[in-house]
């Protein structure tokens, strides 16, 4: 898990861990396309700029990624002492 400072503030951003991008907070916001960071969206919410500080830049013209969006819903199974997981 690695730590991350935000470039202009130097506030703590967040982590990546594996590849996935982390807020603050521990939400799993995104994930990493090589340096790029990108939104769960599709939009790319920043860039690493060295080991441990992500920007973004104002002077490029990122692409927009695949979303990861949720899947349809399925045709569910009533089965006797089975509930859906909790979460």
């Amino acid at each position: 898990m690695e730590p991350l400072w935000k470039l202009r503030s130097g506030k703590f951003a967040g982590w990546n861990y594996n590849g996935q991008l982390y807020d603050a907070k521990g939400n799993n916001v995104g994930y990493f396309e090589g340096e790029i960071a990108v939104g769960c969206d599709g939009h790319v919410v920043g860039e690493m700029y060295d080991d441990q500080i992500i920007g973004y830049r104002t002077n490029v013209s990122y692409p927009i990624y695949g979303a990861v969006a949720p899947y349809a819903g399925y045709a569910g199974y009533a089965v006797a002492g089975w509930e859906d997981p909790h979460f």
